[in-house]
């Protein structure tokens, strides 16, 4: 509040903002062999000291004084012929729509906004991608509301397509988020051009666009499922079993190996036990191949999909999982047993810490565990005195409600399947 009772104070701030805004390599080859997290500082730096006043104001119900002062700046650098004023003037949309709360002026931004992602320079549609993406994160009710998915939908299947990596990978980061949104009615009717493009990203994009063509998939067959995506199933299953088959003993690839059995556990539940069927054994038998791969280290990015892939595909599959639950099992398991070792570790030491991803691991562990003993019922009756062993020290470190809502209700569920599985003398043991 009292930036604006020194005259011009906000104005001036803003000004010197935008010259660090402005302050960028004029190499664009050289920006293009880059990654996201070599931006230049000064640019950096100019879009924190925006995102710092525009946070200050907002706590002091004042963000409409200063919004009052950027739409005429962000008008006047949107106007102009070079690149590095587009690219300010994005910039400083993208750190205004965190704040906005007006749906009309939303509107009018995105409008402002949109033409870009097709500019003719490339450090413009990169800056529109994640300009888009920050709106789609903070204000996703207007963004995706049906005009707009009718004209952006169009725009994000030419963005994925994008000449240059860097922007192509933006406008996929975007869309992720956005799918993740948008209402499914209004995402269809564009499901069979956006698979077909994302398809063919998987088959012939560098590795960093089929990461996050794989993440992108997934997301569209979440949105819409059905048996109207069976015939984009069709499609896409040759070619994510194809891309496995390629990475499956590659260390190098265990980013997109596990994403893409996320991907394939995603497509298997939008299209049902039926169709998947046929595709489940050989796909299982890369999912066990990958879960017993030797010597992983504990930060293996692939064991975290194959726990949630594995529960998804139990869930679509039912009784007909049962066979590769003695591969698969053990592995779950081990989740289990790592955190609870680490805990008694830390117990023993009389210091007691489990940080987020700990407490994920564990439930995503515990939660595949119950969707087993859930959907195999009584198959899944020889298991239980090994799960149970696994579990009982768990009962000893139940530091969430969620924690320890889950952890009862799958001993519940072990002992009806102990005594569906015709084993009374567990039932009395559990």
């Amino acid at each position: 509040s009292m930036m604006f009772k020194v005259p011009r104070c906000a104005e001036l701030l803003f000004e010197v903002s935008v010259r660090f805004l402005v302050a960028l390599d004029c190499d664009v080859d050289v920006w293009a062999e880059q990654d996201e997290s070599d931006e230049e500082t000064d640019h950096s730096f100019g879009k924190s000291a925006i995102n710092r006043i525009c946070e200050s104001l907002t706590d002091n119900d004042c963000f409409d004084d200063a919004l009052a002062i950027l739409q005429p700046a962000i008008a006047r650098l949107l106007q102009q012929n070079d690149w590095k004023s587009l690219v300010a003037g994005l910039a400083i949309l993208m750190q205004v729509a965190e704040f906005v709360d007006e749906e009309t002026v939303v509107d009018t931004f995105l409008s402002v906004l949109a033409p870009f992602l097709r500019s003719s320079h490339a450090r413009v549609r990169y800056s529109a991608w994640f300009t888009l993406l920050s709106f789609v994160v903070y204000r996703p009710e207007v963004v995706t509301k049906e005009a707009w998915a009718i004209a952006l939908l169009p725009e994000f299947i030419v963005g994925m397509a994008d000449a240059c990596i860097r922007v192509a990978l933006a406008c996929l980061k975007a869309f992720h988020h956005y799918a993740d949104h948008v209402e499914r009615e209004n995402l269809k009717p564009f499901a069979q051009p956006l698979v077909d493009r994302l398809g063919a990203s998987l088959q012939g994009g560098a590795r960093s666009i089929q990461v996050e063509a794989t993440t992108c998939l997934a997301a569209v067959a979440a949105r819409c499922g059905g048996g109207q995506f069976a015939p984009c199933y069709s499609v896409l299953m040759p070619v994510l079993k194809q891309l496995v088959s390629a990475i499956l003993h590659k260390v190098e690839d265990r980013d997109l190996l596990g994403k893409a059995f996320d991907c394939i556990s995603v497509l298997a539940s939008s299209v049902g036990h039926t169709v998947f069927l046929s595709e489940a054994e050989g796909i299982l038998q890369a999912l066990v191949q990958a879960a017993s791969s030797p010597n992983l280290p504990k930060d293996d990015p692939v064991q975290e999909y194959l726990v949630i892939a594995s529960e998804r595909i139990c869930t679509t599959l039912g009784a007909d999982f049962a066979p590769f639950v003695p591969h698969l099992l053990p592995f779950v398991l081990s989740k289990v047993t790592c955190v609870s070792e680490d805990l008694s570790k830390q117990q023993n030491e009389q210091v007691l810490l489990m940080n987020t991803s700990e407490i994920e691991d564990l439930q995503n562990a515990l939660s595949c565990t119950y969707t087993f003993a859930e959907k195999l019922g009584g198959h899944f009756g020889p298991f239980v005195a090994q799960t149970a062993q696994v579990v009982v020290p768990i009962f000893a470190f139940l530091v969430t409600e969620g924690l320890r809502d889950l952890v009862f209700d799958l001993w519940g569920q072990l002992c009806a399947c102990a005594r569906d599985g015709g084993q009374p003398g567990v039932v009395v043991e559990l």
